[in-house]
């Protein structure tokens, strides 16, 4: 990265089509999209509809209960675990695949596995400056509500100044983060060095950078309209079938529906991670080179002055 990063032009279409472009040569990197999406957790609401019967129940087996929470746990941490190694797999793997020397499957998995522990660093640093910046603006505004009702005009009008400002922060901690994570797989620098350099990328492209949300944003909004239309016109023969017998119809839809949602998240989670990995290379510098087998980059005249790419814990 160098001095004249923020006059870098992007060509943004060019980036679209690209991500495109390694979305659909590299279909074995949709595994990794799917995965990617699994590890976030869910939130369970229980809803008073349940009532008392519901609740005399959970009291009463209170031990199958406790079970079924450990089992939930356990499951919610593999899938957190492979997300994360998915997650590298997908950077490395689609800036490869953009070089025109696309992974395999397992040498994909492999760079995931490699860079687990950092990008695992960057999660929790991401959740802490989170909660942190969160803790000091929500104090301002819970303060006042001790004060009654006329606390309640106070703290709406410094939660309303405290919007944008809050925003920003989000924006700007993605963004950093975001980058951080392809200067750590792409480029084996460090953690604090990989922080380093994305947070003066993001200081220094930040509109760049929030015109690339926005394609991946409009990219959500066409994904999710493309998927409903097209769940609901798959969805009419089996209507049809289900009119003459209900079961067979659902036998049928249910999985083929389970499989075709399936591909298309894997598909559109390796195009996001494609766009953003993308776009970091053209704003870093970092020329689309084919990764090598230890994880870093291929040495070629200029990309490193001591020919190693070994990358630094910290």
């Amino acid at each position: 990265m160098n001095g004249t990063v923020a006059w870098r032009q992007l060509d943004y279409w060019d980036i679209v089509a690209r991500s495109l472009r390694v979305t659909w040569h590299n279909k074995s990197l949709w595994v990794f999209g799917f995965l990617v999406s699994l590890g976030g957790g869910n939130v369970l609401n229980w809803s008073e509809d349940f009532g008392r019967p519901t609740r005399d129940y959970l009291t009463t087996h209170l031990a199958v209960l406790a079970l079924a929470v450990v089992l939930l746990v356990i499951i919610w941490l593999v899938l957190f675990v492979v997300s994360i190694i998915s997650k590298g797999a997908l950077v490395a793997g689609t800036h490869d695949t953009d070089a025109g020397s696309p992974p395999t499957l397992g040498q994909a998995w492999a760079r995931g596995m490699r860079s687990f522990w950092g990008l695992l660093a960057f999660v929790a640093i991401g959740v802490v400056a989170l909660l942190v910046v969160s803790l000091i603006c929500a104090i301002p505004i819970v303060l006042p509500l001790a004060a009654g009702v006329p606390g309640i005009a106070i703290a709406i009008l410094i939660g309303a100044l405290l919007v944008i400002p809050y925003l920003a922060f989000l924006f700007a901690l993605a963004f950093t983060i975001t980058y951080a994570e392809r200067a750590y797989i792409l480029e084996g620098k460090g953690i604090t060095e990989s922080l380093g350099a994305g947070w003066e990328l993001m200081r220094s492209c930040l509109w760049k950078s929030f015109v690339v949300w926005l394609i991946g944003f409009v990219s959500d909004l066409v994904f999710v309209t493309a998927l409903i239309i097209s769940l609901l016109i798959m969805a009419i023969p089996f209507v049809l079938i289900g009119l003459g017998n209900v079961v067979l119809g659902m036998a049928i839809g249910i999985p083929i529906g389970v499989v075709f949602v399936c591909l298309a998240t894997g598909a559109y989670g390796t195009y996001k991670y494609a766009l953003w990995t993308i776009a970091y290379g053209e704003l870093a510098g970092v020329a689309a080179k084919p990764t090598a087998p230890d994880g870093g980059a291929q040495t070629s005249p200029g990309n490193a002055q001591d020919g190693s790419t070994e990358r630094r814990s910290w």
